[in-house]
């Protein structure tokens, strides 16, 4: 029990020694709270939308400045070309007051137009599900 006891004295003495004492020293401003990096700027996101031209569809490149997402890119779809791409541009969407609500899952994408939106042209598919029709068996 004793050289346990020794041993302990012995380094504290030894972790004591040629230690002096000081002051408080400066070292500058005193941490306060979390630092949290300024928001890095996104990128541009380039998109092809897809107008008419000539009769075929050709890919018109978009810059985005907000993040792309699937809504963001149908509703400047449906704002159609730009004044210069219409000079070779044409598209049988209308042009839509609102943004249409888009969602996505599995290998469909819904695209829900807003109430009041002009009816689509010939070649247009519409899918509706039995619960849109109240009434129905």
């Amino acid at each position: 029990m004793t050289a346990p006891l020794v041993g302990l004295a012995g380094a504290l003495t030894l972790t004591a020694c040629g230690v002096p004492p000081t002051g408080v020293i400066e070292a500058g401003e005193p941490a306060s709270g979390m630092f949290s990096p300024a928001p890095r700027p996104t990128a541009p996101v380039v998109v092809s939308l897809h107008f008419l031209r000539d009769g075929d569809l050709t890919a018109y490149p978009r810059e985005l400045e907000e993040p792309a997402d699937l809504g963001a890119v149908v509703g400047r779809l449906f704002g159609g070309p730009t004044a210069s791409e219409a000079e070779t541009a044409t598209t049988a969407l209308p042009r839509l007051k609102r943004a249409p609500d888009v969602t996505a899952g599995g290998d469909a994408v819904s695209v829900q137009l807003p109430d009041g939106s002009p009816v689509l042209g010939d070649g247009w598919t519409m899918t509706q599900s039995a619960d849109a029709c109240p009434g129905l068996p």
